[in-house]
């Protein structure tokens, strides 16, 4: 009985195997620490964001009143175009705005939340079937600058 006592001792003695622990595991205080910076850079964010932006789509012909500063002055100039792309969300949202200035086509990107941009405003309603109208880039005349429009009443603006 004494041989039976012994071996069960011994048998209890030898450690269990570790666990192997991945890399990817994370200890309960880990566990929520990328939850953390995501919520500070949620929270810069949205103090960035501005609260109201005039609603416009691809196609629509616009004019965005941009802030100039030079020098100690400042003054509001005038980029008016079509919307032929509108990209990205939150902060990084952008459009591109395209005009035909003297013959030439140019086109500007505007971040929405800057706050060099201090007015966005929409003059006539474009009616495309397309995300993206680089397709205006290889036009020229007033084909450059056509899109079919639809019915707008700026009243409701």
């Amino acid at each position: 009985m004494e041989k039976l006592v012994a071996k069960e001792e011994k048998a209890s003695t030898i450690p269990a195997p570790r666990p192997v622990r991945l890399s990817w595991d994370l200890t309960p205080k880990d566990k929520f620490a990328p939850h953390i910076m995501s919520n500070i850079i949620a929270n810069i964010d949205s103090e960035q964001l501005k609260k109201e932006v005039a609603s416009f789509h691809v196609g629509d012909s616009v004019k965005i009143h941009t802030r100039v500063i030079e020098g100690d002055k400042e003054r509001i100039q005038i980029f008016a175009g079509i919307i032929i792309s509108h990209k990205g969300a939150g902060l990084n949202e952008a459009f591109t705005v395209r005009k035909i200035s003297y013959g030439e086509g140019v086109e500007r990107v505007f971040p929405v939340h800057s706050p060099k941009v201090a007015k966005i405003e929409v003059v006539k309603i474009g009616k495309v079937r397309r995300a993206r109208l680089h397709y205006l880039r290889g036009r020229k005349g007033k084909q450059a600058m056509t899109v079919k429009e639809q019915a707008y009443n700026s009243n409701e603006a």
